[in-house]
Formats: C-alpha cells, structure tokens, sequence
C-alpha cells in the first residue's frame, strides 16, 4: 500500500530517549503501511521535512513543546505549558476535584474555614518546584514579605492537602497520559516522616514536591482504579495537551483524591526523561511494560492520525 498519510514525531533530546519514538515509528510502520513516519529532533527547522510534511494530510506530534520545528499546516498535537494558575479552574469547572488556588495578592485575607488550617505558597513558573512552602491559613496576610522575599515573580496560593501513609511518610501518584490515555502510573513516598504540622509550618518550611530531584524517594507502580479514573477525567479537561504528568494526592483523613497539578510542556516523559536517570533502572523498566507502553503509544497515534491528519 502506498502511503497516503504523513506523521512527523518531533523527538527532545534529554526529555525522551530517541529509542521510544523508533519502537513506536516501527510499530506503526507494521499496523499501519498507509501512514508514513518520520522522526526529527524538535531543535530543527528543516525545510525538506516541511516540505514532505505537506505533500500529504499531515499529523505533527511532541511530547513537549514544538521546539524551533514550524509545522508546515496539518494537524499539530503537542504538550503546550499550561499555566497552573489557569488549571484549576479549569478543573473545578469540570467537576474535577483540586486544592482551591488563587494568586497571592498583598493584604489578601484567608479563611481557614474555607481555605483549612494551612495552605502551600508556590512561586508561578517554579518548575522543578524547588520553592514550595507549607503556611498556616491565618498567616497568609501578615507574613506575605516572607513568602514573597525569596522569589522575584508572582506566587499562588493553594489549599494543603495532607497526604501521609499509616507511618507518616508522605505520598502521591503520578500518572501519565497521552492523547487521554494512560501510559502509566506510579505511587510516589518520601523517605523521611512528616513532622506535625505546627512544627513543619513555624519555620516556614519547604516541602519537596515529586519533581525535586535532590529528595529521595520510593516509587512503585499503582493500579488504584480510582486513581486511573482521576487521572483521565483529569486529562478530558485538557484535550489541546498530546502528554499530561497528572499529580494526585489523596486526602489521609477523608481518602479523598485531589489533582494538584497537570504538568505539561516536557520533562514528564519519565520513561527516559533526564529526570528519571536517578530511578531505581527496575522501575523505569516496569514503566514500559505496566500498560505496554510504546505499544499503546504507536496505537494512538496511528489512531489519530487516521482521524485527524489535515
């Protein structure tokens, strides 16, 4: 069969291993002989790849941001960032449960009774999360030199979400998609007990999030359904987004699931990311084969790119 397709794979280097999109490029060279596959780097700008992209209806996926490839028409499904002030209400809108976010403003006033005993600082466009603090709720207004004196851009404010296991380690899941679906998803604890709360809060104390990489932690893979289903209602909300990090904690009080952040525009592709060289090799392996996930991978986009290429 002749082509009649085009599907352009944009790979980072550093983000995901050039190995992923070549199991997935020959998966669907097999599966799918009408659709041609190319894989360039996302640093490129070549005219010829633009120039074949368009000679067919076209589909251009990253995993990331599009880098300095300017997709030449077709259709263009990529991991745009999008701005964590925005994601929760996006998510309360949609019935998604989250952590209540706002921007911290001066002289802004909060209720515990509306907002709980403490809240996190965050700085906006804090990536890696390397500056996340834990606040009582009352001392949100009179301390905001505190929490603004360290960082130069503005700050948001969630509701703290205690989520510790019987022996007082913290936890989270994360959970990544692609396309809305489930590539895999992994149970995250800390190493070192959480302190009570009064303690850890007095001091203005910084709490390490999953994406801090100088923190230790054990991770293993989960297959908590109603983790899974969280995660994809998590995902509808955002379907402009080709990969999503879905962060979720679970209330240990209630047992109740929040998502505390959809991470998007890279460095969520934890199979091979440079981020996930200090993972145990085991688990990175069992990343793979939890849901098959190169296979599913080459599945979506042959999908995709059957009902969407322009």
């Amino acid at each position: 069969m002749q082509p009649q397709l085009n599907l352009l794979i944009l790979h980072t280097e550093g983000e995901q291993a050039l190995s992923d999109w070549i199991h997935v490029k020959d998966r669907v060279d097999r599966k799918a002989p009408e659709i041609e596959t190319r894989i360039i780097e996302s640093s490129s700008a070549d005219a010829v790849t633009r120039q074949w992209q368009r000679s067919r209806p076209s589909l251009v996926f990253s995993a990331s941001g599009k880098g300095a490839y300017e997709p030449d028409g077709g259709t263009v499904v990529i991991s745009s960032q999008i701005p964590e002030e925005h994601q929760y209400k996006r998510l309360a809108a949609a019935g998604v449960a989250a952590p209540k976010t706002i921007e911290l403003m001066l002289g802004m006033v909060l209720k515990p009774d509306v907002w709980g005993e403490y809240v996190i600082s965050k700085p906006i466009g804090d990536r890696d999360a390397n500056d996340l603090r834990l606040v009582p709720t009352e001392d949100v207004a009179p301390r905001y030199a505190a929490i603004t004196n360290t960082v130069s851009t503005r700050v948001l404010i969630k509701r703290y979400i205690h989520s510790v296991d019987k022996r007082g380690f913290p936890f989270e899941y994360r959970v990544l998609t692609m396309l809305g679906t489930i590539l895999y998803a992994a149970r995250i604890r800390g190493t070192e007990r959480r302190p009570p709360l009064a303690e850890f809060a007095k001091d203005y104390r910084g709490i390490p999030s999953s994406d801090t990489v100088r923190v230790k932690r054990r991770r293993a893979l989960t297959f908590d359904e109603d983790v899974l289903q969280m995660a994809r209602s998590a995902a509808a909300v955002f379907p402009e987004a080709a990969c999503l990090g879905i962060d979720i904690l679970r209330d240990s009080t209630t047992g109740e699931l929040f998502v505390i952040e959809v991470n998007s525009g890279g460095q969520i592709w934890n199979f091979s990311s440079q981020r996930s060289k200090v993972y145990d090799p085991a688990f990175r392996r069992s990343l793979y084969t939890q849901f098959n996930a190169l296979d599913r991978a080459a599945d979506l986009l042959i999908e995709t790119t059957r009902a969407s290429a322009l």
